[in-house]
């Protein structure tokens, strides 16, 4: 790694610190659950919760929960991502499960979605962990503000975090505020071997339509996602119609 790269790595890992701790995502004490799918973002996530440990005057427990779903075709090395996980004193846990994709209805992004989901809830409770820590990052965000108003007719996002069951426990997106991009050069300069996964149904789904939407936008408009990102921190509720008076 050169001096730039090092530099680099640096800004980001302070950068997702800061979205730590101004939004008050992990403190000393809580037992944190990563959900590993193997990605550039996920490993990053895992990365960058455990280098924090190393200089913080808190501590916290990590976890990281590699979800494989039986009929989803992808190939997750997964003793990679076992000894990833170790050499960062991060524990480790694998779960195969089959689901069945055939039925008639069923839309198969929601349905593996939901399955995933359930399955990291289940493994909340088996852990004792308070807090689940998911990979999205700004282009998501903005990707499903963008999706939500196009086919929901609402305007709503991937939030810091969001108290589930009641407070059980709560869901954290520690890397909200960095670009798919910025994740993307942190994997190839860390060397991450990202999984060799690819969604039979992901060039036919709404979220691949509203990515090439949005990618259009930034060629027009460089700085796009951004704006659209940091756009949702600053609401003008007395210009929009009929706007709940709570926001």
């Amino acid at each position: 790694m050169n001096k730039d790269e090092a530099k680099f790595i640096g800004k980001l890992r302070k950068k997702v610190g800061r979205t730590i701790n101004k939004n008050s995502l992990i403190k000393g004490g809580d037992k944190v659950l990563v959900g590993l799918s193997g990605g550039k973002d996920s490993l990053m996530l895992v990365d960058v919760l455990a280098e924090r440990l190393k200089v913080l005057p808190v501590k916290y427990e990590i976890f990281a929960v590699h979800v494989h779903l039986e009929g989803v075709k992808y190939f997750s090395d997964i003793d990679y991502l076992r000894k990833f996980c170790e050499d960062r004193g991060v524990k480790f846990i694998y779960h195969k499960e089959a689901i069945d994709f055939s039925g008639g209805n069923k839309n198969p992004c929601f349905y593996c979605s939901f399955n995933r989901r359930r399955i990291l809830f289940e493994y909340m409770k088996k852990t004792g962990c308070n807090k689940l820590a998911l990979g999205h990052n700004m282009d998501d965000a903005v990707e499903t503000f963008f999706m939500n108003m196009m086919f929901r007719s609402r305007m709503s996002s991937l939030p810091y975090s969001l108290s589930m069951f009641g407070g059980e426990f709560e869901i954290i997106r520690p890397l909200l505020e960095i670009r798919e991009d910025d994740a993307a050069r942190y994997a190839r300069i860390l060397n991450f071997k990202e999984q060799e996964r690819r969604c039979p149904h992901e060039d036919k789904s709404n979220r691949y339509k509203v990515k090439s939407l949005i990618a259009e936008g930034e060629k027009l408009y460089p700085g796009f996602v951004e704006k659209v990102f940091y756009s949702m921190h600053r609401v003008d509720g007395e210009y929009l119609p009929f706007l709940p008076k709570e926001i």
